[in-house]
């Protein structure tokens, strides 16, 4: 998983062919883990998010289910991060997203990465990668957790995010885009599970929103 993962992040060639072939072999390589549990999602959530007496970390020689929770999260926490990061990473977004759509429930154990790169990442199409990518966990209704457990903790940072961004001055429409999207999916994935929340992130996000819509009324992308 590891070696895929890097040749993905440096390999300049290759092209859609690449892109596709190592994406396939992350998903085989995950979805294998996932079948014999050596990465069980579920508990590696509850260690994350603070629910578990565990520090996620087996005991040497262990096996088992959930023996590579923990280097499993650290190399995607670690190669999300290059990606929204570092200069000249070549990981493709699309692989990203294949990711958070299929295994979402490990998605929200890498969510503060996510998070934090809708404002935070390298430069103004990164940060708008960061909101799709969210868009597509948030899409995953299942993985939420009851009541939208998985994604209540977050919400603060999220909307601070948002308003940041779509503050920004100098970006294009086009890049505008991506957070206004994220917003909107944000208060109507809360709205039925979390009404009181959706309303105080519809609150925060507003103002922000609204001065884009003021500035930017003319893009089609913003209609």
């Amino acid at each position: 998983l590891e070696g895929t993962f890097a040749l993905a992040a440096k390999v300049r060639g290759g092209g859609a062919a690449l892109a596709l072939a190592t994406t396939d072999v992350v998903m085989l390589l995950m979805r294998t883990m996932a079948q014999h549990r050596l990465v069980d999602a579920e508990s590696l959530w509850h260690t994350v998010a603070g629910g578990s007496g565990s520090t996620g970390t087996p005991p040497a020689g262990a096996a088992g289910a959930g023996c590579l929770n923990a280097p499993v999260l650290e190399l995607l926490s670690q190669h999300l991060s290059a990606f929204y990061g570092t200069k000249n990473c070549r990981l493709n977004g699309r692989l990203v997203n294949a990711l958070l759509e299929r295994f979402p429930v490990l998605g929200w154990c890498v969510a503060p990465v996510l998070v934090q790169s809708v404002a935070g990442a390298r430069d103004a199409f990164l940060c708008g990668e960061a909101c799709s990518h969210l868009c597509t966990l948030l899409g995953q209704r299942p993985a939420l957790g009851e009541a939208c457990a998985r994604l209540l903790p977050h919400v603060p940072a999220l909307g601070s995010a948002l308003c940041t961004i779509v503050s920004r001055k100098g970006l294009r429409s086009k890049h505008l885009l991506p957070p206004v999207r994220l917003a909107t999916v944000l208060v109507r994935t809360l709205k039925d599970e979390q009404p009181a929340m959706a309303h105080a992130a519809c609150a925060q996000v507003a103002a922000a929103i609204v001065a884009v819509r003021e500035t930017h009324g003319h893009a089609k992308a913003l209609a």
